[in-house]
């Protein structure tokens, strides 16, 4: 890679890192499709494994607004009490 006509060499240099970090990106890619060219193993999630987590996701974000009007205004207390 040269520098073209007047190229600042902040320039050629930004430019030179992207396509280093391209071709460093397509080697890894590459590599991966090489390693696993040969796998048939295909995981997959069972219907109540996934149930199960969003239970979990539903609860986890009802006490967190539950509690987050709360966790606010103590905040805002602390706030107010320092000043």
């Amino acid at each position: 890679m040269k520098r073209v006509n007047n190229e600042k060499p902040e320039d050629f240099l930004m430019k030179y890192g992207k396509a280093v970090k391209e071709k460093i990106d397509s080697q890894r890619v590459q590599n991966l499709r090489e390693q696993t060219e040969g796998l048939s193993f295909k995981p997959q999630v069972s219907k109540v494994s996934e149930k199960i987590v969003q239970q979990k996701q539903a609860a986890q974000s009802y006490s967190q607004t539950k509690f987050a009007k709360f966790d606010s205004l103590y905040q805002d207390a602390q706030r107010r009490q320092e000043r």
